[in-house]
């Protein structure tokens, strides 16, 4: 499987981050060969999805961010629903019917939501 991984750029906590990476992995049923990320982003979640995908030797991709959902077959996002690229991303999945495993980061709260499941 080819994973589209996207979040904000505050985002610096590699524990919360791999906690839910292996969550998405587990809502998505199959292995993950290669890991997209948007070749404009520069800190947070894309540093985190990088050096996840080097500790786990699966495939790194740094596309543009308008290629990111086209290469991919999901997604998998950790935000706070504000960053722009993300929200293009994120919009981009959703019409395009990709399976998505966001976590929305909110001030007091973690909200996890899943869309386009498949049974």
């Amino acid at each position: 499987m080819r994973l589209a991984v996207a979040g904000a750029g505050s985002i610096r906590d590699s524990l919360l981050f791999e906690s839910y990476m292996k969550q998405a992995i587990d809502f998505f049923k199959e292995p993950i060969d290669e890991i997209i990320v948007d070749g404009n982003a520069t800190k947070g979640v894309r540093f985190l999805a990088e050096k996840f995908a080097e500790q786990h030797n699966i495939t790194l991709l740094i596309v543009p961010n308008k290629n990111v959902v086209s290469m991919s077959d999901g997604l998998y996002v950790i935000w706070k629903g504000k960053n722009a690229g993300t929200s293009n991303i994120f919009g981009e999945a959703q019409r395009s019917m990709k399976m998505i495993y966001e976590v929305r980061l909110m001030p007091t709260e973690i909200r996890i939501g899943r869309h386009n499941e498949q049974q």
